[in-house]
């Protein structure tokens, strides 16, 4: 076979609906993944239109957990989709290779997932399978979800039974078995299934077959994983029943809800953690999850042994740093030494941690006014608390220290990093940025999001980390049809005018199509802007 752009190098997978490839692109010399639509569908427009589709809605999200789609293109008879191409595994081999994984391991994994998935579900798009192998690891140690869109596909009459489906039954969401309306829960349900794999070695609701999964996951409730494994502690336990709910409703409310729960409950891994745990399983050695850790999620005033080891900490600190300067007198420094602020860390809340959590921060809520629809939201301005420890060195040491400082960004989702105006680095990064000390403009950047910008004064020889989570920038359309009309955006349904509210949309083209029964259906393009409202009106001809 030959796609026109590329050398095919070796095929890696083959389905009823597609066959994958590794490749080389010929104009940029770089491996790719190309995702090619079997020869025996290419007169099937329906399925052609689909599998367009979910290039289109995948090359849309882009993400640091989700991977990269590069095109989507016609070579003769073949239909193909060109990805990113992961030096790696998937995480079902990870979990046959590694298993028993250690708790902070999959902890690690769930997160990042969460990450992607709270990123795509924001802009409308549902995954739909997740399941261990769809979930790849890089050998850098980043998690990304890939096969966005595949459900799509595969919900076609008569691939299922040709086995297209196969092994996804027993990740499948309740209301997806049923064949029902499905929505964001649906992949919380499928995460927690994976992430109950991760921790016992297999699907809770695997059966002999698609009818016996299915059956399962109707009917059936796994045990609580605390039953199961000692280094489980009941908070998590609970954590993933909830996500198991047969009920919808029941279920977290969104993945962000996740993310915080997490973030706030353990002392989570960072990337750099995972990927030495990658590359030396059995030179890693992870604190466990504790009980008490749950304690986290109850007021400040129940936090008592945790107060207490912040205060033992900032004791050994200061014990430390004053027997330093002891030992280093600076000559001809006769005037008496004062206290000097030598720690200034800034936070803010993160859903993805590398560093050790530091005291909560204070926000500070002001009223603004959402964009085009009038409704009154908060926005919350980040007022965040230094930690302070005061030692006595003197005034002519700390003006000729030159010791270089380090910057750490922790950003979510990612964002380009720019210190006084230049681009310095992308999250999330591999290591700190190294700077002399001094007082610096740090922007993060994503096009999707208000930029973030704050003035940091970096001191010598200490390391700042500046955790951000960025605040949408969305756009809005209002619209009014004469007489009414369904209002689908890029193929959606959306809803019905009069409209109670404008329709959100990230910034970017959309294509708007109205249907009224009565009429020919209306259809065309808008290009909407961060934080600006667009107002279209249409009218029906007959």
């Amino acid at each position: 076979m030959e796609i026109e752009g590329y050398k095919i190098l070796r095929e890696i997978s083959r389905g009823p609906v597609t066959t994958v490839y590794l490749a080389e692109q010929n104009a940029l010399e770089r491996q790719v993944l190309l995702k090619v639509l079997n020869v025996q569908w290419k007169n099937e427009r329906d399925l052609i239109e689909r599998f367009h589709r979910e290039a289109k809605i995948s090359a849309r999200l882009r993400h640091p957990n989700i991977v990269n789609i590069y095109d989507f293109g016609i070579s003769g008879d073949h239909f193909f989709i060109s990805m990113e191409y992961i030096t790696g595994m998937t995480l079902s081999r990870f979990i046959r290779e590694r298993h028993p994984l250690p708790a902070q391991a999959v902890l690690f994994i769930m997160r990042e997932i969460l990450n992607g998935l709270q990123y795509a579900h924001k802009r409308g798009v549902i995954h739909r399978d997740i399941k261990p192998s769809n979930i790849l690891i890089e050998e850098s140690g980043t998690v990304k979800i890939a096969d966005f869109g595949m459900a799509t596909i595969t919900d076609i009459p008569g691939l299922t039974e040709q086995g297209s489906a196969v092994g996804s039954p027993a990740y499948m969401s309740p209301e997806q078995a049923m064949g029902k309306k499905i929505n964001p829960n649906s992949d919380i349900f499928s995460l927690a299934v994976t992430v109950y794999e991760m921790f016992t070695g297999r699907s809770p609701f695997v059966g002999a077959n698609v009818a016996e999964s299915i059956h399962k996951t109707l009917n059936e409730h796994p045990p609580d994983l605390h039953t199961i494994r000692d280094d489980v502690p009941r908070w998590l336990s609970d954590m993933i029943a909830s996500m198991l709910e047969k009920d919808p409703a029941r279920r977290p409310a969104d993945c962000l809800t996740l993310l915080n729960r997490l973030n706030g409950t353990a002392r989570l891994i960072g990337l750099e953690d995972f990927t030495v745990y990658l590359q030396n399983p059995q030179q890693m050695a992870f604190p466990p999850l504790t009980e008490q850790e749950s304690k986290a999620q109850e007021p400040r005033g129940h936090s008592s042994k945790k107060t207490m080891w912040y205060a033992l900490a900032a004791l050994v600190l200061l014990l430390t740093v004053y027997f330093i300067w002891k030992k280093e007198p600076v000559p001809g420094n006769s005037h008496s030494p004062r206290p000097v602020d030598t720690v200034a860390v800034k936070e803010t809340r993160s859903d993805s941690l590398t560093e050790p959590v530091l005291p909560e921060m204070k926000e500070t809520l002001s009223e603004t006014q959402s964009p085009g629809n009038g409704m009154s939201r908060k926005a919350i301005k980040k007022d965040v608390p230094r930690e302070r420890v005061e030692i006595p060195p003197s005034e002519s040491l700390m003006q000729n220290d030159t010791t270089p400082a380090r910057l750490f960004v922790v950003c979510t989702p990612w964002a380009d990093v720019y210190i006084d105006g230049k681009k310095t680095d992308t999250t999330p990064l591999e290591q700190a940025i190294v700077l002399q000390p001094g007082r610096y403009l740090v922007q993060l950047k994503n096009p999707a999001f208000q930029d973030y910008q704050t003035e940091l004064d970096l001191q010598p020889a200490l390391q700042e980390t500046l955790r951000v989570t960025l605040q949408g920038a969305d756009g809005y359309l209002n619209l009014r049809v004469h007489p009414w009309a369904r209002v689908y955006v890029d193929g959606a349904y959306r809803e019905t005018t009069p409209l109670s509210a404008p329709l959100t949309l990230s910034p970017g083209r959309h294509t708007i199509r109205l249907e009224n029964p009565a009429f020919a259906p209306i259809e065309d393009t808008v290009w909407i802007e961060a934080g600006k409202t667009m107002q279209k009106n249409w009218r029906f001809q007959k």
